[in-house]
């Protein structure tokens, strides 16, 4: 579900918050995974995703398919930043980090592109335009989930993922296809 929340709120919403993951990921720089089932240009994902899930899994462990692999929504947003955001170019990098509060967990990635339209494809989106038709099924997906909260921030180049360890909590923050919402200063509103 995309929330109207910005990553400030979102920390503060999580308690006490406390940074337990910081890393960079240049897609050039990471070594060749052999077992990996992605074609080479991918395998920095491959390796990546294997990361990040060893590094969930003691709190979402059973929500991995819905996070990593085809259609994970984590799978989806680093794929999303090296092919929109960074155009396929694999030396750009892409920061992973995570926190962790009293009240849940806080996953941003955040890639070095220019960003993009969020008014945009959310509008494509709820009109059910034919922007899904080769494409922008990671936004289905993060549209869609009960489990997690999706934002982005600065201008579309921070994809923000929220766990509540009391799922009910993100209800709160949701804009939810029924309702008109606007794009502002990288946060999406609720129009009255």
């Amino acid at each position: 579900m995309f929330l109207s929340l910005t990553c400030p709120e979102a920390l503060q919403e999580i308690a006490d918050a406390k940074l337990i993951f910081d890393e960079i990921f240049v897609p050039k720089e990471c070594p060749p995974a052999s077992h990996s089932p992605y074609l080479p240009e991918y395998e920095w994902l491959f390796i990546t995703e294997r990361k990040l899930a060893r590094f969930l899994d003691p709190w979402l462990k059973s929500y991995r398919p819905e996070l990593i692999g085809s259609g994970g929504m984590i799978s989806e947003a680093l794929s999303n930043a090296y092919c929109h955001a960074h155009k396929r170019n694999a030396r750009l990098p892409i920061q992973v980090t995570i926190y962790e509060g009293k009240a849940g967990l806080l996953l941003k990635i955040k890639d070095a592109g220019e960003g993009f339209d969020i008014d945009g494809m959310v509008s494509k989106f709820l009109s059910n335009k034919n922007y899904f038709y080769n494409a922008g099924n990671g936004t289905k997906c993060m549209f869609e989930t009960k489990n997690f909260g999706i934002f982005y921030a600065e201008n579309g180049t921070a994809f923000h993922l929220m766990y509540l360890f009391d799922a009910e909590g993100l209800s709160r923050f949701v804009c939810s296809k029924n309702e008109r919402f606007a794009h502002k200063g990288g946060l999406l509103t609720r129009q009255v």
